[in-house]
């Protein structure tokens, strides 16, 4: 309700009445969500949506992460099935009679990720302004709004990327505060959508640290019991026990579910290994005694030690890392989807504010995620593009997405040695 207020409040004009207030910004967000809301989007995802959904009112939520009669099992966090079972809930209510795929059913499955967009577009105008003022923190929220990387991925899409990034927004915001149980349990939320905010956690953790000193560590603690409290109460009403072990099991199968077990080395990311020819595709290919996907793991951990250790007790160190770490797999791990780079995105509009080289690293990263976003959108599968433009198109972008992350890298060490010589 709060952030309803904010917005109705700020609906004002500025002085002499030639700049738009930011309220009357985000009611224009508002109405070009309602337009994309209607549009099909990405039917197999939606209506997987719809299945989960009915089945959670249907069959019950018990034991949900092992319905045998699900077309697709649960993959999502027990956060997000509160979302989907509030629909299945709406939907039996008022539209019992529409079948998956139905237009009107479509309409409120996609909800969620229309208001999760504005509430975004909101923590990251909040956080832009603390950090730069009214100026950059309007062309966040215009970004947010109206940029083709965000509504493509969720309000066209219909995916939910927008609700656990917002998640992640809201831990920034309150780390910044240094509201540190908070920003835990807000960090635990957006991880009990989908686990990409796990990664953040070191970042938060460091800077938090910083800033306190020893008088963190209790806080920490805290936050941290919070946060395995959170994930087990709101898990029990989906798992099939009340041993704390059955259930963060089940939650920890259900994202690896995720992975196949024959899978490519990428599933539709535009990353290390959409450079390589296609018969390196496989992520069980052996290079130098390992598995692709070994490697990539090996990769990914070392680039994360990586970034924390460039995190440090400045704000433009907490955002850079953050971002770094959120974008790491997406680059380098194996059977990477295209949207697993969004939160990475997202916290880097904040990071782009810090100065120009960085958003110079950010701003082609956006557009080469558009362009994924695009294929999968389509039906072209980066390492399967037998057109030779298309695949010859997917190598050079891929080169190019690597080299920015690369770069993206350099910046967090710079940075970070700034701060050290400062």
């Amino acid at each position: 309700m709060k952030i309803l207020f904010d917005l109705v409040h700020a609906a004002s004009f500025k002085r002499h009445g030639k700049q738009m207030g930011i309220g009357a910004v985000f009611l224009a967000g508002a109405a070009f969500q309602l337009v994309l809301l209607p549009l099909p989007g990405y039917v197999y995802d939606v209506n997987t949506f719809e299945r989960w959904e009915l089945a959670l009112i249907r069959h019950g939520t018990h034991g949900i992460y092992h319905d045998p009669s699900l077309h697709a099992p649960v993959t999502y966090g027990p956060v997000a099935l509160y979302f989907f079972w509030a629909i299945g809930a709406l939907h039996d209510v008022l539209i019992p009679t529409s079948p998956v795929g139905s237009f009107i059913f479509r309409l409120i499955t996609k909800a969620p990720a229309a208001l999760a967009d504005l509430v975004l577009a909101w923590l990251l105008y909040r956080i832009a302004w603390r950090l730069k003022g009214e100026g950059p923190a309007r062309i966040v929220a215009h970004v947010v709004l109206f940029a083709p990387p965000f509504w493509l991925a969720t309000a066209y899409w219909g995916q939910i990327d927008s609700l656990q990034t917002a998640f992640i927004a809201a831990a920034l915001a309150l780390a910044l505060e240094e509201r540190v149980i908070w920003a835990w349990v807000a960090l635990a939320a957006s991880v009990l959508i989908k686990p990409q905010g796990l990664l953040m956690a070191p970042v938060l953790a460091i800077w938090l640290a910083s800033q306190r000193g020893p008088r963190a560590l209790p806080a920490l603690a805290a936050g941290c019991v919070a946060s395995l409290a959170l994930t087990y109460v709101t898990a029990l009403p989906f798992v099939s026990g009340l041993n704390p072990i059955t259930v963060f099991r089940e939650i920890a199968g259900a994202y690896s579910r995720v992975f196949s077990p024959s899978g490519g080395a990428s599933v539709s990311a535009f990353n290390l290994y959409t450079i390589t020819l296609p018969e390196m595709a496989s992520e069980k290919l052996t290079i130098a005694g390992q598995t692709l996907h070994t490697w990539g793991l090996i990769l990914t951990v070392a680039t994360l030690l990586f970034v924390y250790a460039c995190a440090g007790r400045t704000r433009s160190t907490l955002v850079l890392s953050a971002t770094a770490a959120l974008a790491a797999p997406y680059f380098l791990a194996t059977q990477m989807h295209e949207r697993y780079l969004y939160p990475a995105l997202a916290v880097g509009l904040l990071a782009g504010l810090l100065g120009r080289s960085v958003a110079l690293i950010m701003v082609p990263l956006a557009i080469v995620f558009t362009i994924d976003l695009v294929f999968a959108l389509v039906g072209i599968h980066p390492v399967g593009a037998n057109h030779p433009f298309l695949f010859s198109l997917v190598r050079v972008l891929s080169a190019l997405n690597i080299a920015l992350f690369a770069a993206l890298l350099l910046r967090c060490l710079i940075r970070a040695r700034s701060v050290e010589s400062g």
